[in-house]
């Protein structure tokens, strides 16, 4: 027997969110879902579905997350792996001036930069580059 309120599909749904005003509705659904004690209806289930596509199709249009910079994106990768700059430029074979000019945004991180940095830190070439593959 479970101790805590199981959540129902809400009789006031927010069915296409449109506002703030939606999403604020949506998302106090969405959590009341998702502290729900043990496991969920399969109505339930579908309508945490159903929020989170709308959820994220609302935040994609009216509060869109810019792509990282280059440099912002090459210096969380640095402090994860703990590495320095020099070990960095030696291990791709990038000078070091254009892992400063990189990091400083001056220049940005090429296809061959790319595929070297993917190596480099175990991730996709397209982390770097978006459009290449």
């Amino acid at each position: 027997m479970s101790t805590g309120k199981k959540p129902a599909v809400a009789a006031h749904s927010v069915a296409a969110i449109r506002s703030d005003e939606d999403l604020a509705r949506a998302t106090r659904e969405l959590r009341s879902l998702m502290s729900s004690k043990g496991p969920l209806s399969t109505a339930d289930q579908k309508r945490f579905q159903q929020l989170v596509n709308s959820i994220e199709k609302y935040e994609d249009i009216h509060y869109p997350i810019p792509e990282p910079s280059h440099a912002a994106l090459l210096e969380h990768l640095l402090a994860a792996k703990n590495g320095g700059l020099t070990k960095l430029a030696k291990a791709t074979g990038v000078s070091l001036n254009d892992v400063k000019a990189i990091l400083n945004g001056k220049r940005q991180i090429g296809h061959q930069e790319a595929k070297a940095f993917a190596k480099y830190f175990s991730v996709e070439p397209s982390v770097f580059n978006p459009g290449h593959k």
